[in-house]
């Protein structure tokens, strides 16, 4: 193998391109580590907001904080603010939703 192109997220955020390295074999794209920035929206912008890179306001909610982040929806809706909610993880482009009521 005289080069690989990492292309895929799951590829990416596994490692793939460590493993090459460690194995010699000249390959194209990030570190698992660099990864984390595509695979985690959560780390992405707590990354963004800790460098004072631009951003979108945002909150980051995890699972036990559910009854939270459905307050804070709440609070954004009736406040007339859209929300955009995102999967944190992998979702193969599908882990969008931009709600129009709470339902």
């Amino acid at each position: 193998v005289a080069l690989v192109f990492v292309g895929p997220e799951a590829p990416l955020c596994a490692g793939l391109a460590d493993a090459c390295a460690v194995a010699g074999i000249p390959c194209f794209g990030p570190s698992k580590r660099a990864a984390e920035l595509e695979s985690s929206k959560a780390f992405s912008k707590d990354f963004f907001a800790r460098h004072g890179l631009p951003t979108a306001t945002f909150r980051n909610f995890q699972k036990a904080e559910y009854e939270a982040a459905c307050a804070y929806v709440r609070e954004e809706y009736a406040a007339g603010r859209e929300l955009v909610v995102k999967a944190s993880g992998l979702a193969a482009g599908k882990g969008v939703l931009m709600p129009t009521s709470l339902d």
